[in-house]
């Protein structure tokens, strides 16, 4: 059946099956999964969109060179190596026997990397602000095929340690992509991805292992105002806006729906007083005491 589909359908199909089977994983296995799934692809390219489109925790490099750690992602990447947005290199140093010598490896324009240095500035101390510590950024400007351009905005906070949380990461991911028109209109579309882990060993709460990924998207249509405006802090300013707005949307979201609803579904298993009343808990054991009488009565 397949050999009968054209490319465009079968490309959809497994684009589409692979894509539910990565929603169903655990996200802290997402790297391991994902390795499982393509290898089942035998299309070059579909393997490479299944990569491209799935979300995968952060990774962290080195830049020798700066002595910097970075963040690794699909869009500093080219081959195995990944380009440092602090000295501009790839690491490891892309093989040039390997690719050939007129293999022109992945960079930004000049235009773009100007854009990048003060993108990552910024971004620096925006996550001071918000993360305060054991953080790391990167931020990577690239070509688009439309007139404009993307950027991918990547945040990583880690605590180990404390207050009883053995493991805890926090990964943000935001990918922006910027079409500039005809009449100076700017459209903005900002895709955010939250990766969240926890794990939490005490005598007070036990072994609790939890994780999860929230995405939120943001679109806006901005004019620029006139010739004298500065555009790279125009395209920085917007962005940084809309990437802050969904962050804030995210945190409430991971809030309520991992923490707080979590915190309540095993406290009231655990018939914890905040969450149920006097009344709750009386039939709550009524029920119990009539299933397990049915159960003996039944053996």
């Amino acid at each position: 059946k397949a050999e009968r589909m054209d490319s465009g359908d079968q490309h959809h199909i497994v684009m589409g099956a692979s894509m539910n089977i990565m929603r169903r994983m655990p996200p802290k296995d997402i790297p391991k999964n994902i390795a499982a799934v393509t290898e089942l692809i035998e299309n070059e390219d579909i393997k490479d969109d299944v990569l491209v489109k799935t979300d995968q925790p952060i990774q962290v490099g080195t830049d020798e060179a700066e002595g910097k750690p970075f963040l690794l992602c699909e869009y500093n990447k080219d081959g195995d190596s990944y380009r440092s947005p602090w000295s501009n290199q790839y690491y490891p140093p892309i093989d040039m026997s390997e690719v050939g010598e007129d293999y022109q490896p992945m960079y930004p324009t000049s235009e773009l990397l100007s854009m990048e240095l003060k993108a990552n500035d910024a971004f620096q101390r925006y996550a001071k602000l918000y993360y305060d510590n054991n953080y790391l950024t990167s931020v990577y400007f690239f070509d688009t095929d439309t007139k404009g351009f993307g950027c991918c905005w990547l945040v990583k906070k880690q605590q180990s340690e404390n207050a009883g949380i053995q493991e805890g990461v926090w990964d943000a991911i935001h990918l922006a992509t910027v079409i500039i028109d005809e009449k100076q209109k700017v459209k903005y579309r900002v895709i955010s991805t939250v990766f969240l882990f926890l794990k939490i060993s005490n005598e007070q709460q036990g072994a609790v292992d939890m994780g999860g990924h929230i995405n939120k998207v943001k679109e806006e249509l901005i004019q620029i105002d006139s010739a004298k405006t500065d555009l790279e802090q125009f395209h920085i300013r917007n962005i940084g806006k809309m990437i802050e707005q969904n962050e804030a949307e995210i945190r409430q979201e991971m809030q309520g729906i991992y923490l707080n609803k979590s915190k309540q579904i095993i406290n009231t298993g655990r018939l914890r007083e905040e969450y149920m009343t006097k009344d709750e808990k009386s039939g709550f054991q009524k029920e119990l005491f009539e299933m397990i009488k049915k159960k003996s009565a039944a053996e």
